[in-house]
């Protein structure tokens, strides 16, 4: 049964429709109580890698509509904690942890230039990412993701994971607009000291 997880996502350069994001964090319990684990996209990524097809950009999953096919990956490999090359702008969870990470090209028409739009003006700040699980273990921890198979990212309204974060987006203007995770990585903390 395909799955969505959804996290904010980094946008680094909404004007010609590039953005990098991290869209899973590793070593992490997220709100629906799952833990995807380093290695977990290794083969998906190399299955993508060998088809000569880009991974698809849509808008919230939307699947089921040729037209929020907004754009394609770039590049995405697993960032490997504690190691470079983890990006600057990621948290200090990610550079301790890594996660997947992703660079692709949205659209210039369509969906994908009002989402641009959206992205650059930080009223979508978030992303998201569908998989099949391949290989899962309960533990005391929680219910660990061993292997996924990807099909897909994307921008969404709202995140699953809130350790993953909004660094900085040009507005209009091109002025940088400043991070506003505090909040939410403080209620994240205190859902998960909830759930154990």
């Amino acid at each position: 049964m395909m799955k969505h997880k959804t996290m904010p996502a980094v946008v680094t350069a909404p004007d010609d429709g590039v953005f990098e994001a991290v869209v899973s964090v590793f070593n992490n319990k997220d709100l629906g109580g799952d833990i995807v684990r380093p290695g977990a996209f290794r083969k998906s990524l190399d299955r993508w890698a060998k088809s000569g097809s880009p991974i698809p950009v849509y808008w919230s999953h939307r699947t089921d509509d040729p037209s929020m096919n907004i754009g394609a990956v770039l590049e995405a490999r697993e960032l490997k904690g504690g190691s470079m090359p983890i990006p600057d702008w990621a948290n200090d969870w990610i550079k301790r942890n890594g996660g997947l990470y992703v660079k692709a090209r949205l659209d210039d028409f369509g969906q994908a230039a009002q989402v641009r739009h959206l992205m650059r003006n930080r009223r979508v700040q978030q992303f998201s990412f569908s998989y099949d699980v391949v290989r899962e273990q309960r533990t005391g921890e929680g219910n660990e993701l061993l292997e996924l198979d990807l099909h897909e990212v994307g921008p969404t309204p709202l995140a699953m994971n809130p350790m993953t974060e909004l660094i900085s987006a040009k507005q209009a203007t091109g002025d940088p607009v400043p991070s506003t995770d505090r909040l939410s990585r403080a209620a994240f903390l205190a859902y998960a000291r909830l759930l154990g």
